[in-house]
Parts: C-alpha cells; sequence; structure tokens
C-alpha cells in the first residue's frame, strides 16, 4: 500500500516533465498546456539598501509578480544563488547574507528570475545596495542622471481597485526609472517607450491603501548614478467647481411702458410746444400728488 502511494506521488512529480506525446488524458494535456504557457511577469523588485557590504550583513530582497512561481536572484560577485520564499500569492522575499568569500560592491548588478513552468521573466535592480548620503537624493549629480518632468495622468474619479494610473517620466535616456506609491506594496518599474521618455501604467489592487494626496517618487538610474523626484500635484485631479447660474432681479420704482405712440400735427406759429409740454408737466404733477389714478 505505502508502495502505491509512493509510485503514485513520483508519477505526479513527474508528470509536468513529460513530453505532450505521453500524455494520453485530454483533462492532463490541458492541464499540462496551460501549465506551461504561463507568461510571468515581475512588476517590482527592490532591497533594503544597507550601509556597509561587510561580510555578516544581511540584504533583504523583495519581488512582486505572477503568484506560484520560483523567484531567484544572482549577485556579481557573490558566490551562489538565493531562492525566494513566495509568502503570498505574487509577492517574495529573500535576504541573503554577504559570505567571507563573496565580493560584492555597491555596483554589482543584482538579476531576479521569475519561472513559471517552462517561461522565465527577468528584472535587474535598478538601485544600489549600499544607501546613498542622503544629499545624494533627488538632485541630479554633475554628469549624471536628471529627471526633467514627473507627471501623472488618470481618467478615474476615485483609487478603487481597477482604476489606472499613468506616470511619466522625461529624464536621462538609457537609465532605468523605478516607481513607489505610498499606500500600495513594492516597487514597479517605467519602460523606456522613447529615448529619455519613461511611460507605465499602474493599476490599482485590492489591497492598496492609495488616496489623492500620496507620496509618490521616482528614481532614475543609470550606471551607479541615482536621481529621484517626487511628484509635485495629486494623483487626481480637483474636480471643476460648479458654474452656478445667478438671476437677478431689478427693481425700478420711477419706470413706464410705452404702450403706444401717437404723431400730432398742429397748425400754429409754434406756440403749442409750451401747451404740450404744460400739459405733460401737469400730468406728472398729478400722477405723484393725487392718487394716481387721474388724468
Amino acid at each position: 500500500m505505502n508502495r502505491t502511494r509512493a509510485m503514485a506521488t513520483g508519477l505526479a512529480a513527474l508528470l509536468p516533465l513529460l513530453p505532450m506525446s505521453l500524455i494520453s488524458s485530454p483533462a492532463q494535456a490541458q492541464q499540462y498546456r496551460e501549465y506551461r504557457d504561463v507568461n510571468p511577469a515581475i512588476q517590482g523588485f527592490n532591497v533594503d539598501e544597507v550601509r556597509r557590504l561587510d561580510p555578516g550583513v544581511e540584504l533583504p530582497f523583495t519581488l512582486f509578480g505572477t503568484p506560484g512561481g520560483t523567484a531567484t536572484i544572482h549577485i556579481s560577485g557573490a558566490n551562489r544563488n538565493l531562492t525566494m520564499v513566495e509568502t503570498e500569492p505574487g509577492r517574495y522575499e529573500g535576504v541573503y547574507t554577504i559570505g567571507t568569500r563573496d565580493k560584492i560592491t555597491p555596483s554589482s548588478s543584482v538579476r531576479a528570475n521569475l519561472r513559471v513552468g517552462n517561461n522565465v521573466a527577468s528584472s535587474i535592480l535598478s538601485e544600489s545596495l549600499v544607501r546613498l548620503p542622503r544629499g545624494d537624493r533627488g538632485t541630479a549629480v554633475a554628469g549624471g542622471p536628471h529627471i526633467e518632468r514627473f507627471d501623472v495622468e488618470s481618467n478615474a474619479n476615485d483609487l478603487g481597485p481597477g482604476s489606472d494610473l499613468v506616470f511619466t517620466v522625461n529624464g536621462t535616456p538609457g537609465g532605468r526609472v523605478r516607481m513607489s506609491i505610498a499606500g500600495a506594496r513594492g516597487e514597479f518599474f517605467l519602460p523606456e517607450v522613447q529615448p529619455g521618455l519613461y511611460r507605465g501604467t499602474y493599476t490599482v489592487r485590492n489591497g492598496d491603501a492609495i488616496r489623492p494626496d500620496s507620496q509618490v517618487n521616482a528614481s532614475l538610474r543609470q550606471g551607479d548614478r541615482v536621481v529621484s523626484a517626487t511628484l509635485g500635484k495629486p494623483l487626481l485631479a480637483a474636480a471643476a467647481p460648479a458654474v452656478v447660474e445667478r438671476r437677478v432681479t431689478r427693481y425700478c420704482t420711477n419706470c413706464a411702458t410705452i404702450e403706444a405712440v401717437n404723431i400730432v400735427n398742429v397748425s400754429g406759429d409754434g406756440g403749442y410746444i409750451g401747451a404740450i409740454a404744460g400739459t405733460v408737466v401737469g400730468g406728472l404733477l398729478g400722477n405723484q400728488v393725487g392718487s394716481g389714478n387721474g388724468r
């Protein structure tokens, strides 16, 4: 009985490695095809920077990508690779302890591989392993990378799950742009769509707690130099104030409405002007002094 169970377990472990011609069941073939055809993706890859790279110092790494895979890290100058643990779906963590035979430097490149089935996605760490001095952050170094513009666009009315935020960074071409949003887990990268133009979309996830005023940072790395910038506008554009139409009613106590105009031909030597003027003045005075109904 125990031997039968062991054989069944062994066959289940070897099933993904068998060629399609040896899998007779259509259901098994479909399951194998889905397992093999998954295209993994890495959305974020970062390290907790340290002050020095001495033996015994730990380098904590975090990777965000396709769940259900195997994530490994290779550090230039290290004698071994680091296999990460998937602590929650799509989140991989691992700590590399520097050994006495390692020759890791602040400029050592770090590559992460995420394997799902037969496909592998790779990403290069865009930040230094060593924490930069405070004065070197947020300012461009002479002859180094620089950020000219940092912007965001959003067509959504809120920052709920599924909302898209499109970020744009203009700066030194040929670099690597890393993004972080307060309230979002991990970091992500902006691809260089044109020389010096980095653009990408971040989709809000269920576990995010992003607010319109959340701080957003972008760092552009070129070689061993990094320049950072902070987004200077809210993630959501302020709604335009509603236009209230106000109607003002004006009152006039001495206004009248003309109902008719009569043209009168008068013959004489011109003395009629005084007569007409007298009639008008008298009518006005009578209207003011009397009850207003007389003529």
